[in-house]
């Protein structure tokens, strides 16, 4: 593959174009316009990445001349199957629009990662038109579909020395957390390397009333890994409860209720416990509890985790909720 961009300074303006070879060289798809945006590439590379099933993503940052005032610089991104059809064409991720006649508010170069499940994570740099204003790295995340699953949001903000010209790395790990690294001029001629490390900690809340003979819902919801296996038990206490090799902690006891739950979760009312969270990282879980005053008072914990595809890897870790019965 071969991603390159007219010469602005020869046709007054730039597009992306997107060409295909197979192994022998032979040419399958050239002169795929990837953009009709204009604007100069010439210190903004575009960015192409691959997914596993051979479809092309690229991201890049240009004038948009749909917009008022063109020294406003936006974000973009195309998708393409692996014949070189366009998915989706010059979406822009951005909407950089000011009244400044000379400046700009600008999004740039941008940087791009696929994880496991096809999911697209996209950073750049932003840069308000007023002067001496901090300049910030975003973050968006979109799924296969292309439904957004974060939306645009601020990673980290400061005021640089000087303007930004290098994109910040970006990396998806086998459990999906993402990771950051990029550059700062901490003093005139001293820059630093830093890393950040985002991910999005899965969540649980109760629907309903835990009362004797009620059933009562447990939505889960791990944004960053839809589609993911996952694992909802219960146990009698959370601490210290159960430390991975990796160091963290499962806020679960490793105990009876715990066996029982994800053993044979039917025989305590639970339901849906073990499965597949949706699209949206989203799945319920149910129990039906049994209307018995003897367990008036009851108190347990609730907690689940996610896992990679085949589910040999934890991934995501709930926080415990405590649930008593009334």
């Amino acid at each position: 593959m071969v991603l390159y961009t007219d010469d602005p300074f020869v046709s007054n303006f730039a597009h992306v174009r997107y060409a295909k070879f197979d192994q022998l060289g032979n040419l399958i798809t050239s002169n795929v316009v990837s953009t009709a945006y204009v604007g100069s590439l010439l210190y903004d590379p575009p960015i192409i990445k691959t997914d596993y099933l051979g479809n092309v993503h690229i991201v890049w940052s240009a004038l948009d001349s749909t917009l008022p005032n063109q020294n406003n610089r936006n974000v973009f991104y195309t998708k393409l199957n692996n014949n070189g059809s366009f998915i989706v064409n010059a979406l822009r991720l951005t909407n950089n629009i000011n009244n400044y006649p000379y400046s700009s508010n600008r999004s740039y170069v941008p940087s791009l990662a696929i994880d496991d499940q096809n999911n697209v994570h996209i950073a750049w740099w932003f840069r308000s038109a007023i002067y001496n204003s901090n300049t910030s790295m975003f973050y968006t995340k979109l799924n296969q579909n292309l439904v957004s699953m974060v939306p645009p949001s601020v990673i980290t903000s400061f005021t640089p020395l000087n303007s930004i010209y290098w994109p910040p790395a970006i990396f998806s790990d086998f459990i999906n957390n993402i990771h950051f690294s990029f550059s700062q001029e901490v003093s005139p001629g001293n820059t630093e390397i830093y890393y950040k490390r985002s991910f999005y900690q899965p969540s649980i809340f109760i629907e309903g009333n835990s009362s004797i003979g009620s059933t009562i819902k447990f939505h889960i919801v791990d944004p960053s890994r839809s589609g993911a296996p996952y694992f909802l038990a219960f146990a009698f206490g959370n601490s210290p409860g159960i430390v991975l090799p990796d160091g963290r902690i499962i806020p679960l006891n490793y105990d009876d209720l715990l066996l029982l739950s994800l053993n044979n979760p039917a025989s305590i009312g639970l339901s849906n416990n073990i499965g597949y969270l949706n699209n949206n990282g989203y799945a319920n879980v149910t129990l039906a509890i049994p209307n018995s005053a003897s367990l008036i008072g009851a108190t347990f914990y609730a907690g689940f985790i996610t896992t990679n595809t085949q589910a040999t890897q934890i991934a995501g870790i709930s926080p415990a909720i405590n649930i008593t019965i009334v």
